[in-house]
């Protein structure tokens, strides 16, 4: 077996298809070299607070290594699934767009990925430095939605039918978390109490959202007060970059956030009389005392030393 892909045809890679799984383990310790998978489906119905969902139809293809660009840093590595009828078309195929995928710092942390990080360290697809950097790393809660950042302007996926986005920011000596709460929440009357998952506010109000979708953006820093220098770049916004599923109107009603389209600024809706859409924003200044302010604070730094150290 290999997570190479350039190795894979000359290995004789076989391709699985794992369409109706929703859970899948792989196990790379094989006396023959072949690993050993096994996946099976489940009643996703029953699962109401952490939701699994299996792979959608055609999932035909590889599990790889995805080496981060040479801009980027080391550890942002991570397990992938490439949709390929064949390994020979494997550069003809595209990434699994669902949100799965595994990175390096699960990898490392969790012992039951250990056959597959030995394997990334004998393929020297991962040196061994930087597993050590990441095992001193502190180990952080395991979380369905939370995305794992090194730049902050790396593109990344949002699920709008989430109700917060949580981001962790990593780099070889620190881990800082940041969660945007109800970032895409809309309060609303739930026209069906009894079949609303969802925990009730009160008698009828619930969070949810009333949009569903998946869309890939990023975080940029803008300068929004023209007074400022504009080198000081301390107001954070989230621009949209590619819709990747059709985005759907699952309810009725006002929107909180304006439907999202590629090149434009994810738009939410202000508060006030007017209510009209305006850019969702977010300051880092020293002034905003808020944690999230605080953990991007640490990371931007953090994030300069790794780049004058390592690159």
């Amino acid at each position: 077996m290999t997570l190479i892909p350039e190795k894979m045809s000359a290995m004789g890679q076989e391709v699985y298809a794992i369409s109706s799984a929703d859970s899948i383990t792989i196990n790379a310790a094989q006396d023959d070299g072949k690993p050993q998978f096994e996946w099976h489906g489940e009643d996703t119905d029953k699962r109401r607070y952490y939701r699994r969902f299996p792979f959608p139809p055609g999932t035909r293809g590889v599990f790889y290594y995805h080496q981060p660009p040479p801009n980027r840093p080391s550890i942002a590595g991570e397990l992938r699934f490439r949709v390929c009828d064949s390994v020979s078309h494997f550069f003809d195929g595209t990434d699994q767009t669902t949100e799965w995928g595994s990175p390096l710092y699960w990898i490392v942390k969790l012992s039951t990925w250990e056959s597959v990080l030995k394997l990334l360290v004998d393929e020297r697809c991962v040196q061994q430095q930087v597993v050590d950097d990441v095992r001193r790393l502190p180990r952080i809660k395991q979380s369905e939605h939370r995305q794992y950042l090194y730049d902050l302007d790396e593109p990344f996926l949002v699920p709008l039918d989430i109700l917060s986005l949580e981001i962790a920011l990593i780099t070889r000596h620190s881990v800082n978390l940041v969660n945007f709460k109800r970032l895409f929440a809309s309060r609303l009357t739930c026209p069906y109490k009894g079949e609303c998952f969802l925990p009730l506010l009160n008698d009828s109000n619930i969070l949810k959202t009333r949009i569903q979708g998946l869309i890939r953006a990023r975080f940029e820093r803008l300068t929004i007060d023209p007074d400022h220098n504009t080198d000081d770049k301390t107001t954070l916004v989230l621009r949209v970059l590619e819709v990747l599923t059709p985005i759907q109107r699952v309810i009725p009603g006002e929107h909180h956030i304006a439907e999202p389209h590629p090149g434009e600024l994810l738009l939410k809706r202000r508060k006030g009389p007017a209510q009209n859409f305006e850019p969702w924003t977010f300051p880092i200044s020293v002034e905003n005392l808020d944690p999230n302010s605080n953990a991007l604070r640490k990371f931007l730094p953090a994030r300069m030393s790794d780049e004058l150290k390592y690159h």
